[in-house]
């Protein structure tokens, strides 16, 4: 037996976790960077690790479990209740690294940072390299920043729809009023100012079809800051108690999305663009430079944008 077959089969395959914080949106970022690194680290296995608030009211881990696990993917998948140790213990805070140079240097600290010296833990941005450092076995960073083709956008709209039933998006209109708990919020916040602007573009657009889906964190109060007429066939969805894939899912296959504050509605539009030109979409603004980082350099095709500088109320 050869050196090189000896070599292969001692072949030990390294996993690497990728590290989120956030519900949905946060999530499919960091699946479509999966998918991408899978291509470039054969011999590597990769999970991801959700990291959760459970004291949080809209905690990222709802009824249906971690959302991205409704998508049934053959990925590993854990969840960990430390967010809040997250924004307040950040290991690459410059605060955090310098206050406690009077302090005795803990073991943790020790591996901690050597941990980062060796890039046992690395942080992966837009200036990474997709060939990872054969030591790192955790990734954390804001992977919005980064550059995707098509084919990574392809991927995933296939994953999103792989184990979904055609015949049941339904919806020629769906709409994200994302108020928050704005039953606490102060008049002129920006969830209410929101509101009011997509209240009023839908009325002047005219977009209420007649089967309309309005998906809203508060449902009940999302009743009275729409323009519905009694004629019309429109259905709310709370989303503290519906799937935010049935809300992803229905948004990309409706005819008309209205999107607001999110990145459930930000990932809706990009990848409704990306699916078909002709669907029309409606975006906040303030999600333009975003969008056309994220997509621009891969289709002409841009959403309507709706202003966000208006106060209503």
């Amino acid at each position: 037996m050869s050196l090189g077959t000896v070599r292969r089969k001692v072949r030990i395959k390294l996993n690497t976790s990728i590290h989120v914080w956030g519900g949905l949106g946060s999530q499919l970022n960091a699946l479509i960077l999966l998918n991408r690194l899978k291509l470039h680290n054969s011999n590597r296995d990769f999970s991801l690790i959700v990291h959760d608030d459970p004291t949080y009211p809209f905690a990222f881990k709802s009824q249906f479990g971690i959302d991205i696990c409704e998508l049934n993917l053959d990925l590993p998948v854990r969840l960990k209740n430390d967010f809040q140790v997250r924004l307040t213990q950040d290991p690459n805070s410059f605060t955090r690294r310098f206050s406690n140079l009077n302090t005795k240097l803990s073991a943790r600290s020790a591996l901690n940072f050597l941990q980062n010296t060796i890039k046992y833990r690395a942080e992966f941005n837009e200036r990474s390299s997709f060939r990872l450092n054969p030591l790192t076995r955790h990734l954390v960073g804001h992977y919005s920043f980064i550059k995707y083709s098509r084919e990574d956008f392809v991927l995933l709209i296939d994953q999103i729809f792989e184990h979904s039933d055609p015949s049941s998006f339904e919806f020629d209109t769906v709409i994200h009023l994302r108020l928050g708990d704005l039953l606490t919020l102060k008049k002129g916040s920006s969830a209410i100012e929101t509101a009011h602007q997509i209240s009023r573009m839908i009325d002047e657009e005219n977009l209420l079809g007649l089967n309309t889906a309005v998906f809203s964190e508060t449902s009940d109060v999302a009743r009275t800051y729409l323009p519905i007429r009694t004629n019309l066939n429109v259905t709310f969805y709370d989303t503290a108690t519906t799937s935010a894939v049935s809300l992803l899912r229905h948004g990309i296959m409706s005819q008309t999305f209205v999107g607001s504050r999110s990145k459930i509605s930000f990932w809706v539009s990009a990848l409704r663009i990306l699916k078909n030109k002709h669907q029309a979409t409606f975006v906040l603004e303030e999600h333009r430079p975003a969008l056309d980082r994220f997509i621009g350099h891969l289709t002409p095709n841009t959403p309507q944008y709706y202003a966000n500088n208006q106060r209503l109320v």
